[in-house]
Parts: structure tokens; sequence; C-alpha cells
């Protein structure tokens, strides 16, 4: 049960799409590396006023060395004036190709997560990780999609939590970066086995609707809160 009310149901239909590559700057050494995604397949549940995210199925991929240089502070794409402050113990991923960045702990690692075009975990705790997913989409905006209620309840019951799962909705936020309105909300999501908490922050552009997701076990929240909140503001969008 998802305990948000007045969010009435959409109606969805299915398409895919093949997500493109990305890079990610090591803070220790300044190199620059490649994610390629031979064969993703990502399935995105279209309403009425847009998409909302839903994956299925990948086969594999690869990293390429592509570059070095990249200051250990901030960096740059192409023209655009892309800084991003990187605080002490964490690394930043910039995806110059499909146009975002974002920060993660210097002791999480990359790894392969269904469906997702970027994701790092923490190497020995596992469901301490960052995810990041997008979909084409024909929309401008992320308020095309509708109210934030009504997009968020939509997310939860189709993606992020499955029928025999309780979850709870906490914080629902607006906010704008350059001229990109973004959603943002935490939510905990619990079964039989274990209870996890997340923040997830939704935004459209470039063509695409991006979400963002970074989460941990219940019971370490209020340990990890901190760090989880520097990783969801450190997200952001910009024009390829």
């Amino acid at each position: 049960m998802v305990t948000l009310q007045n969010s009435p149901a959409l109606p969805t239909k299915w398409s895919s799409c093949i997500p493109c590559q990305g890079t990610y700057l090591s803070r220790s050494s300044g190199i620059a590396y490649k994610r390629c995604i031979p064969s993703l397949l990502v399935v995105s549940a279209h309403t009425e006023n847009g998409s909302i995210l839903k994956h299925v199925g990948e086969t594999g991929r690869r990293q390429v060395l592509i570059g070095a240089g990249a200051s250990a502070t901030s960096i740059f794409s192409r023209n655009i004036s892309l800084a991003v402050e990187v605080p002490s113990g964490y690394e930043v991923y910039l995806d110059r190709q499909d146009g975002y960045s974002f920060i993660y702990p210097s002791n999480w690692r990359d790894y392969v997560f269904r469906g997702q075009d970027a994701a790092f975990k923490d190497v020995r705790k596992a469901m301490e990780n960052v995810r990041l997913s997008f979909v084409p989409t024909d929309k401008k905006d992320i308020h095309d999609l509708g109210p934030p209620a009504v997009v968020i309840k939509k997310l939860i019951k189709d993606l992020l939590a499955t029928p025999d799962q309780r979850t709870q909705i906490f914080n629902i936020k607006e906010y704008a970066i350059d001229g990109k309105n973004y959603y943002n909300f935490d939510y905990t999501v619990s079964s039989r086995v274990y209870a996890r908490r997340a923040l997830v922050t939704l935004v459209i552009g470039n063509g695409k609707s991006y979400m963002l997701e970074v989460g941990t076990l219940e019971r370490r929240w209020k340990n990890m809160e901190d760090t989880m909140q520097t990783i969801s503001n450190s997200f952001t969008l910009f024009d390829v």
C-alpha cells in the first residue's frame, strides 16, 4: 500500500529504448572513464502527461579509458560552465553525452544494476547505493507529467515497490536549478525480509526523463542520512 492519498490512477502503455554511455572521474587519479552498455533494455510506462521510468533486463557492460587531466574539485562539459564542487571523501560522475552529473562516496564502486545508466554502491553494504535511469520523453518539463503527488504515487506503484510491499512517502519537494524543475522525495519500502529508505529526484531535459535514487537500509538511515542528502543534492542536469 502507498500512504499517499488523492492520487488518481493513470493509464499506461509501454515502449523501450537503449540508454547511452557515460563517464566518471576518479578523484584519486584524475582519470575519466567511459561506461559502455552494449545491450540494456529499459521500459518506460507512459501516461497521458508523459513517461514514468520502468526497466527490465541487461546483458552486461564494459569500461574503456577515455581521457585524463580533469580537476579533482571541478569539471567542465564542453563550453558549459558545469562546476561541481566535490567534498572530501567523494568523487564525481559526469555523463557528458546524456547531460547529468552527481557525486558519490570515494569508497563506493561502480557496479552493474539492471536498467541503470550509472550505479555505485558501498563495497561492503550492497543495499547502500546510488542509481541513475532515464527514458525518452517528448515532454519539456517535469511539471508536464502532472503534480508531484500524482507522479510520485504512480512511480512507486509501477516501479519502486511491488504490490506486497508497504511504502510510505516523506518530504515531497519542488525546486529549480538553472531553469530546470525537479521533484524530490524520500520514501520507505518494507517487506517481510527488509526495510529500505531512499531519496528520489526526477527531472526532464535533453528529451529524456531522468531519475536518481540513493538509499540504504532503514535501520542505517540515521547514520547515513547526511551522505544520502549530499548525493541527492548534487544531482544536476545540463543541456547537451
